[in-house]
């Protein structure tokens, strides 16, 4: 994984902790809170506690798949189900 993808999924996984944090301790929903707290929160925290959800960033995702089936029309006639 790129430098700047781990980066990125480390702050994705510390505002996740930062935001459940709310949900558990303080019992009010994120939406409720100014996104720049989150961000701030969650710089905060990472610096902290990035090493424990290091191998949980660096995990390979699986690839996401459209489960809905939206039927893609590839010819005026013909109607297919778009595979994944």
């Amino acid at each position: 994984m790129l430098n700047g993808q781990l980066m990125m999924a480390l702050r994705f996984y510390a505002r996740s902790h930062v935001k459940a944090q709310l949900r558990e301790q303080i019992g009010i929903r994120a939406r409720y809170v100014e996104p720049r707290e989150i961000t701030i929160a969650a710089e905060q925290w990472l610096t902290v506690h990035w090493r424990e959800i290091l191998p949980e960033a660096q995990a390979p995702k699986k690839k996401r798949c459209n489960h809905s089936q939206i039927p893609v029309q590839n010819s005026r006639s013909k109607v297919e189900a778009d595979q994944c």
